[in-house]
């Protein structure tokens, strides 16, 4: 064979590796679908005094009650409308022990979309 001289070392690509791809799929879909975006929901405490009919909303691991008494969540919105002025009186909210904080995030998205803009949460669940 013929020989040219010394080789030439080859030009080494930098490989992607799995936990690369791992963490730009979990940044895009962090970014793409946060919670609330855009739906001007707050959650706030100590932003006036409360006043109207009492409006505690107990969220448990499968069960929703309103003031007490455990319904549906269409229920619920109803119940709500039935109890609210308009959609920017507070609604406060109770975590069961155990209730995990999606379960949470799920209920104040519902009420958020459902157009209660105005959500206390009192107690620590866990």
């Amino acid at each position: 064979m013929f020989s040219f001289g010394h080789d030439l070392p080859r030009r080494s690509f930098p490989s992607i590796a799995a936990i690369d791809l791992i963490l730009v799929v979990t940044l895009l879909a962090a970014f793409t679908m946060a919670p609330g975006q855009g739906r001007g929901l707050s959650v706030a405490v100590g932003q006036g005094a409360y006043t109207g009919a009492p409006r505690l909303v107990t969220v448990g691991r499968d069960a929703i009650a309103l003031n007490g008494v455990e319904m549906a969540p269409r229920e619920l919105l109803l119940g709500l409308i039935e109890l609210t002025g308009t959609g920017g009186d507070t609604v406060v909210i109770e975590p069961m022990p155990g209730t995990s904080t999606a379960r949470l995030v799920e209920v104040v998205g519902l009420l958020g979309a459902a157009g209660f803009s105005s959500v206390t949460v009192v107690g620590g669940g866990s």
